[in-house]
């Protein structure tokens, strides 16, 4: 979110379970005060999921498949920048 003043400014978040629920909430809230965010959660969920203005990137993780971890959590470094 860019020019946003918030609490969060110039953090970089991940968030699972971030299509519906506490994890959407989540990642509404952190938006709100400037986060950099990355949204994980299944697949099917992600792909019924609108963010903020589509600044979210969406990645899809089951964290019960350690090799999705693996492979989400590169994904999202990159994204983030670290």
């Amino acid at each position: 979110m860019s020019g946003a003043v918030g609490r969060l400014v110039d953090k970089r978040c991940i968030v699972t379970g971030a299509a519906g629920g506490i994890g959407r909430a989540i990642v509404d809230a952190y938006a709100r005060e400037g986060a950099r965010i990355v949204a994980m959660d299944l697949a099917e969920q992600l792909d019924k999921a609108a963010w903020p203005g589509d600044r979210v990137p969406g990645i899809a993780c089951d964290l019960a498949d350690r090799e999705m971890i693996d492979r989400a959590m590169g994904e999202a470094v990159a994204v983030l920048g670290g």
